[in-house]
């Protein structure tokens, strides 16, 4: 049986080591965030500051975020 929470210290390194690969991604409904930065100064609802995005928008509305933080 999968884990109950699947965002461990494994996936959060893989997910760095993408990004360092050079992938171009930006967040979009219903994707899931990592706050490697420690941008988002408020508590996630997962570990490691994995957020989730309902709405794009409003996500940058509510946590005032330069959108180009996750596109980087």
């Amino acid at each position: 049986m999968p884990p109950a929470n699947p965002f461990d210290e494994t996936l959060c390194a893989f997910a760095a080591d993408m990004k360092t690969a050079g992938l171009m991604w930006a967040p979009k409904d219903g994707d899931y965030v990592w706050d490697s930065g420690k941008v988002i100064g408020y508590p996630s609802p997962f570990p490691h500051r994995i957020y989730f995005i309902l709405n794009i928008k409003r996500f940058l509305d509510i946590f005032q975020i330069i959108k180009q933080e996750f596109q980087r």
